[in-house]
């Protein structure tokens, strides 16, 4: 950047950074600040006389392959919130209205991450999947049996498989977006679907699976999907039961996680899990709330076999 002769500029923290910009703006917009250190919010701050945090601190922080002490590592956003869900109304602005997620999905979302302040779009009500003369639409169960699985399990990768094959044969989306054509259905794509998974064991098994169906569908883990969305959504959590879990209760059952994963969806989301693991013990009151997160999905869920959609 040569020179003071603009009016916007875009760049990474490493641009802003710089001395020779001190005060030279007067607003800097800090994009996805519930992933931004506090240390760098601080040095690119001196380049403007305000700054606008944009951000969701419900959504997955920074990836660190270091523990900070004192908090050192939290994101500006989390410095700036505390312990508080969602922006209080004297500190910023909370934007309550979503666009994307179909009304049972974001009142799911609404009551368990934002303290019910987020509302749905009233074109959302379009939302739906037609699939054999029946309406998917909202939240989704899919208990799948499984032993000994941890990171991968074949039965729940079958199972989405099947289930997408279904979709992609017959099924027929409804949206809000003008450019689909708002409120009249269209052949459901391969693009209408993504599948999320904790595990990238399970990310390659089900890539597999698909590959061998003839069937092409983003598959991920949820750091891949955040920002993303699909009429769709799969969430495999591959997991037998809580004697199987590699990578602890903390992992598996966080509740940011959970969230991106099951906020991505426009029209359906569908948990595919093995029903055991609502029924982990926990051994302190942290576990029992992020455990509590599955429980209230599946009993707010439908479960898909009482829609007469099985493949069998």
């Amino acid at each position: 950047m040569d020179g003071d002769d603009f009016q916007l500029a875009g760049g990474t923290s490493w641009l802003f950074a710089r001395e020779e910009l001190a005060g030279k703006f007067d607003y800097i917009f800090i994009d996805e600040a519930g992933q931004v250190a506090l240390a760098d919010a601080l040095a690119v701050s001196q380049c403007a006389r305000n700054v606008v945090l944009l951000g969701d601190p419900s959504q997955l922080a920074q990836v660190s392959q270091g523990r900070q002490p004192i908090h050192a590592g939290d994101s500006v956003l989390q410095h700036l919130l505390g312990d508080a869900p969602t922006v209080p109304p004297n500190r910023g602005i909370f934007l309550d209205v979503s666009y994307r997620m179909q009304p049972e999905i974001c009142a799911f979302i609404s009551d368990a991450m934002y303290e019910n302040r987020l509302q749905p779009a009233p074109p959302t009500k379009l939302h739906r999947i037609e699939l054999e003369g029946r309406i998917l639409a909202g939240l989704y169960f899919i208990p799948t049996d499984h032993t000994g699985s941890g990171t991968s399990s074949v039965e729940e990768a079958n199972e989405i498989v099947s289930r997408i094959a279904l979709l992609r044969e017959r099924g027929r989306v409804v949206d809000s977006k003008p450019e689909q054509s708002a409120g009249t259905p269209r052949p459901l794509t391969n693009r209408d679907i993504i599948v999320v998974t904790p595990y990238n064991a399970q990310r390659r098994l089900i890539l597999q699976k698909l590959h061998d169906a003839g069937l092409s569908v983003e598959v991920g883990t949820v750091d891949k999907f955040q920002g993303q969305e699909a009429a769709v959504v799969f969430y495999s959590m591959a997991t037998s039961s809580g004697d199987d879990i590699p990578r602890g209760v903390e992992f598996l059952f966080e509740r940011n996680r959970f969230n991106v994963a099951m906020s991505r969806a426009r029209a359906a989301s569908e948990l595919v899990c093995s029903p055991r693991l609502l029924d982990i013990p926990c051994r302190t009151p942290e576990e029992m709330v992020l455990v509590n997160l599955l429980c209230a999905f599946v009993e707010d869920a439908k479960l898909v076999f009482e829609q007469g959609l099985s493949v069998a």
